[in-house]
């Protein structure tokens, strides 16, 4: 999903907004630096509970913070910084739940001491490379 996303936000840059490379590049390294402090995120959702879960409920409230987010980048806007701040609120929830996933891995990993967390990174990174394959094609495809 998030190929389809990048590939259409720079079209919109070079379309819409008629942005210069270098203004595209600014643009898109503010929208992705939710995705460098993610060890903060870590310990933010370890140490402050949310109803009584540290994982569920931040699961559910960064899903909810990036559907919003996606809806108000649905309409369109002349304000190229509100589309970027948009963007980066949706990574921001993205790199929260990924955190918060990764956790998860980690508990169910010791479900299974010998072989639950090798079999469960296998099967996520194979998934994620058959998404990225798959977002690109069709990200190409709708751009």
């Amino acid at each position: 999903m998030n190929t389809i996303i990048t590939l259409a936000f720079l079209d919109y840059f070079r379309t819409k907004y008629n942005l210069e490379p270098a203004q595209t590049s600014q643009l898109s390294a503010i929208i992705v630096l939710p995705w460098s402090p993610k060890i903060l995120y870590g310990f933010f959702t370890d140490t402050f509970p949310i109803f009584g879960s540290r994982k569920r409920s931040y699961l559910i409230l960064m899903g909810l913070l990036q559907a919003i987010t996606m809806i108000v980048i649905f309409f369109p806007t002349e304000n190229v910084y509100l589309f970027v701040s948009m963007l980066f609120i949706k990574n921001l929830s993205g790199a929260v739940m990924d955190v918060v996933v990764d956790g998860l891995m980690v508990v169910q990993s010791r479900n299974d001491p010998q072989l639950g967390s090798e079999d469960l990174q296998t099967f996520c990174w194979a998934l994620v490379g058959v998404g990225g394959i798959v977002g690109s094609l069709g990200g190409g495809y709708l751009t």
